[in-house]
Formats: structure tokens, sequence, C-alpha cells
């Protein structure tokens, strides 16, 4: 009997040692795995179990602490009695009532684009990163598709000259094309190389490449082949002045597009660039992987250019848009995907992203390399909510 008992005992402490041992491998695995794609910069993660290392299951028991009453019991029925509840609630129709699906309808790829025709409100412009350019004169219950087949369809930014000086302006429209981020919404690193700048001077009706910006070698990259963004300077009258984000830097024309300058960008290519003019103030944002012309820049004239990022923003920042509050121009908003800091937030692949905004306040006394304040707003961005959460994945 006791040699029995004696076997029994060592086989159990084996299988609790071995158990012991699996546990540990699985726990350094599991460790591995997380780190592994903590340095990528994106996190996996299933169901509601979104946390931190040291409790991955932190949200889920949160979520789980808000139902229960001061027993630490769940009441019976609480989710049939939140739903009896719910039904008492009042409505307001008209947020719902005041969002109506234009289109167009599975032809458009995914707008990346979209204006208003200063002349006519009920006449709207689209852009598809995979569908082209589109039009509606009846507020989108009809559209057109505007591009050829023989034409890039991969638009990422659209532009009308608003100046109406002359009725020639408002009628010549750009678009830039070339999807540097990703065209499908279900993966990633789908890109579309483009080809440049497209013109159009006859409301949209026809369009021509402009040659300045198009290497025609789909074969060989050109830092025209990826556009992130156009700006048209509406503030001067004497000259077409457009600024271009491209891959790489910022770029010039005084000329409605025929010849270009590069006004920002050095040896190190930006991967991200943006651009947004608000009354003749230009402000160019290039990604920190732009070496010395990294940053936010500010410009009264397109030559002369200010860094004004500050020294506490983020020290890594991937793409950055801008904009300036039309009631108050001294005031600009950045923002920013900011791995390693900032607000996070999980997109709808399910990875953990991180986002910082920022609000800039330019001050005309402001002796400092900023010219004006900047404030760090990134904790109200909405978070890890179900029902709230900012999701700023292929914006």
């Amino acid at each position: 009997m006791k040699k029995i008992l004696s076997f029994l005992f060592i086989t159990f402490i084996t299988i609790y040692s071995t158990s012991l041992y699996l546990s540990n491998e699985n726990s350094n695995s599991i460790d591995q795995a997380i780190s592994a794609k903590k340095a990528k910069k994106k996190i996996k993660i299933s169901g509601m179990g979104i946390g931190s290392d040291t409790d991955p299951q932190n949200m889920r028991n949160w979520f789980s602490s808000r139902l229960v009453d001061p027993s630490g019991k769940i009441p019976t029925n609480v989710r049939a009695n939140e739903l009896e509840f719910a039904k008492t609630l009042p409505k307001n129709e008209a947020l719902i009532e005041n969002w109506i699906a234009r289109g167009p309808y599975n032809v458009g790829g995914r707008t990346r684009a979209m204006a208003l025709d200063i002349k006519n409100e009920n006449v709207i412009m689209a852009g598809g990163v995979s569908g082209g350019i589109w039009r509606t004169e009846d507020l989108g219950d009809n559209w057109t598709k505007l591009t050829s087949n023989e034409m890039l369809h991969n638009v990422t930014c659209l532009k009308q000259d608003t100046r109406t000086s002359n009725s020639e302006s408002t009628s010549t429209w750009y678009y830039g094309t070339g999807e540097a981020y990703g065209n499908s919404a279900s993966g990633s690193e789908a890109y579309f190389y483009g080809n440049g700048i497209y013109k159009s001077v006859d409301n949209c009706a026809t369009w021509e490449s402009l040659e300045s910006t198009a290497s025609n070698t789909p074969d060989e990259f050109d830092v025209w082949d990826l556009v992130w963004d156009l700006e048209i300077n509406t503030s001067v009258d004497s000259l077409d002045q457009i600024f271009a984000a491209v891959y790489g830097g910022i770029y010039k024309s005084d000329d409605g597009g025929d010849g270009w300058d590069k006004v920002i960008g050095g040896s190190n290519n930006a991967y991200f660039t943006e651009l947004e003019i608000f009354e003749g103030i230009i402000y160019a944002s290039l990604s920190s992987d732009g070496g010395n012309s990294k940053g936010i820049w500010r410009s009264e004239n397109g030559l002369d250019w200010s860094n004004i990022l500050p020294e506490e923003f983020p020290a890594v920042y991937d793409r950055i848009k801008m904009s300036v509050n039309p009631l108050n121009p001294n005031e600009m908003y950045v923002i920013s995907v900011t791995p390693g800091e900032g607000q996070e937030s999980i997109t709808f692949l399910n990875e953990v992203e991180q986002t910082s905004l920022w609000k800039y306040t330019y001050n005309q006394s402001d002796s400092s390399d900023q010219m004006g304040t900047w404030e760090n707003l990134s904790e109200f961005i909405p978070a890890n909510d179900p029902v709230s959460n900012f999701n700023n994945f292929y914006a």
C-alpha cells in the first residue's frame, strides 16, 4: 500500500511540475509575442480583453465591475431590465434624419477626397483611392464617373480654385494620385502608385495630366507617384499658386502646376507630408523620418518657413492632419499618429494605434521659435470605448 501511495505521490509531483514548467514556457512565449508586436507599433488584440501587459483582461474586468451590485453579484435579469429601461429613453430623431447616405455606391472606392462646388452647392465631387473622380448635380441622388478608363483611378486629394475674382478660376480643379498608406479596408500595405497631378479647366468635364508631375513610368518610383495633399493659396490673385505635399517634401507652383519648386524637404525623405492654408497662412508637416525637414512648418509667403514644432511633441510621429479654426485664424489644431505616446485607440482591424491631439495658438509678439503656444489635448481623444472609440486608421 505504501508503495502505491508513494508512486501516486511521485506521479502527482511530476505532473504538477511539468504543468508548471509548460505554464511558464507559455507565459514566456506570450510575453515574447507581445514584445515583438509592440516593436511593430501595432498590437493585435481579441474580443474585449483589452489591457496592459500586467493585466491583459483589465477592460473586461472593468466592464464586469460596472454590472455588480453592492453585494458583489450581478443582479438577476440585469440585461432584460436594461433593455426595458432603454425603451423609455428619449430619442433625438433629428440626429438620425440629418445623416443620409449619398453614395456613390459600391463603385466609388474608399472616398478620401470630397468637395462642394463653390458655384453650386448641389454639385458634389468625390474622389476614391480606387474608384476615380465622381460628380453629382443633385446632392448625391445620381452620380457620374468623370475619369476615363485610361486615366488613373487612385485619387487621394481634390481641390477647386475657389477664387471668385474671375469665372475661369472657379472652373479649375486639381486632383492628386497615389495611395501611400493602403487601398483596401481589409488589408494594409496595398499601395497604389500614382502619376502626379491632373487638372481640369472646365469644371471637371475633362481632365489633363500635368506634365511637370507625370513620370509616366509605372515600373519606376517617383516622388510624384505619392501625392498626399493639394492646397491652393486663394489669397494671391496675381498668381495661380498651388502647394503639393508629396513623398519627401513640399512643392510650390506659381503658374497653375506647369513648374514646381521644392520649398521643404532634404535628403531624408519624409514618408508622410500634409498641408493646410487659411487666409494666406501656410502650414506644412513632414513626419519624423524626414531628418532636418521633419516637423510642422509655418509660412506667410511660401518662401520663408519656420519650424514651430514644440519640444514636448512626441519624438515619433507619422501622418499629421492640421486644421485652422475658421472663427479664429490664430488657432490651429494638429492630430497625429504618434507610436509610443498619446491616447490609445482600437482600429477596426483590432489593432492599437496611439494618437496625439495638440492646439497651436499663434502670437505675433512671441519671439520664440514656435511664435506662439502649444497645448496637449490628447487626453480628450475618445478611446477604448465601444461606442465612442476614435479610429484614425486609413484616414
